[in-house]
């Protein structure tokens, strides 16, 4: 069975429902459910430098859940705890950068390579990859032979921005496999 993902920010206890749930349908740069998370995690965003998870309904129970909550997925959890966000938009200046707080790494968007897929050239959005939760229990998860940087940003402090940042270690190992 295929493994459905909410995004969800920690600190500001909201979720939102991509409209493709499962990784590979909405894990490629530039659709609207991407834009939607960039934006929210930009200056000024309900998100901006908050700690994220892509929680998949297979992921670990007690995982990312307040303690007295163990018996849960943070999926589920967060569809009955957690808000919606007000100021979830699509529109604005395109993000240029992913900035891993926890790490002080960054990721530069124009990096990352094009694709050739069967629906044309595309690119894999790394951000729902590196913070995933569960990935690798249902159909529609990424796959790849070398899966160490899969789920390795999830509960970090997570955001976009619009100007390179200082003093940290830019990230460069992008996902080619779908």
């Amino acid at each position: 069975m295929g493994q459905y993902y909410k995004v969800v920010s920690l600190d500001a206890e909201q979720y939102i429902s991509p409209f493709g749930a499962k990784l590979i349908e909405h894990f490629w740069v530039d659709n609207t459910y991407m834009k939607q998370v960039e934006r929210l995690l930009s200056p000024g965003g309900s998100w901006h430098k908050t700690r994220l998870v892509w929680a998949g309904d297979y992921a670990d129970e007690a995982l990312f859940v307040p303690e007295g909550f163990e018996k849960e997925t943070l999926y589920s959890y967060a569809y009955d705890n957690y808000t919606l966000p007000s100021d979830s938009k699509e529109d604005g200046p395109d993000i240029r950068y992913i900035v891993n707080h926890s790490k002080n790494l960054y990721i530069d968007m124009g990096d990352i390579p094009n694709l050739e897929g069967e629906v044309g050239v595309f690119k894999i959005h790394p951000l729902p990859i590196l913070t995933s939760s569960g990935n690798g229990r249902g159909s529609g998860d990424y796959r790849d032979d070398d899966d160490t940087n899969v789920g390795s940003w999830a509960g970090d402090v997570i955001s976009t921005e619009f100007i390179e940042p200082d003093g940290m270690e830019k990230y460069t190992e992008f996902f080619t496999e779908y």
